[in-house]
């Protein structure tokens, strides 16, 4: 049998115990509990060394929305203001007259033209967000009369949605109900506006499709 002099006995999670040979004879002494507490701020300050450290520059930072807007929201803010301006600019009330050529087309496919082209004359109104679109006829007066409202605003157009009813605050006995989209240019370098529009409409008991593509006259 092996004796041990003053040599600890270590068992992992368990008492820690001392055995000394003293005159011939195994001597045990009272085993004592040793529990291994982590020094957490010890670690906490390990993990705070291998943090890498976020520097932002100076000039980044005077970039940075003073009043607490992210940056994808400023950006987005900037750019409807853009927007805005680039609206008033281009589509300022008007009334113009237009030399439109005037294609027929099938419903199923409305935007290509099955016919010849007719030469037409047009008066063309916008009045804050509603646009109308009116026949003249060769002896002067008016005929039917589309409406549509404003949808999106282009930097060098504006779209709008023709009506199939009228807005409740109108009436109108030349109005003509159809579906489709209307888009005006933007004038360039002084140039004349000019109108695409592709629309369908059951009017005369059956459905059209039609194209305008006028210009400023």
């Amino acid at each position: 049998m092996r004796y041990f002099h003053n040599e600890p006995i270590l068992h992992p999670g368990a008492v820690r115990s001392s055995f000394t040979r003293a005159g011939g004879s195994i001597v045990y002494c009272r085993a004592r509990r040793h529990a291994f507490i982590p020094d957490e701020s010890a670690f906490l300050q390990s993990r705070v060394r291998r943090r890498p450290h976020l520097r932002i520059a100076p000039g980044r930072i005077a970039k940075l929305p003073g009043d607490g807007l992210s940056r994808r929201a400023a950006d987005l803010h900037q750019s409807l203001n853009s927007s805005r301006s680039a609206r008033d600019d281009v589509m300022a009330d008007f009334s113009i007259c237009m030399t439109n050529t005037l294609r027929f087309s099938n419903c199923a496919a409305p935007h290509i033209p099955t016919s010849k082209p007719h030469k037409e004359t047009l008066i063309v109104e916008l009045r804050g967000d509603h646009l109308t679109i009116t026949e003249r006829r060769a002896d002067g007066s008016s005929g039917s009369r589309i409406y549509a409202q404003r949808s999106v605003d282009l930097p060098e157009a504006s779209i709008f949605m023709i009506l199939p009813e009228l807005p409740s605050h109108i009436r109108d006995g030349s109005f003509f109900p159809a579906l489709g989209t209307v888009a005006i240019l933007a004038a360039r370098c002084g140039g004349p506006r000019r109108l695409r529009a592709v629309g369908t409409d059951k009017n005369s008991g059956q459905c059209h499709g039609w194209i305008f593509d006028a210009t400023e006259a």
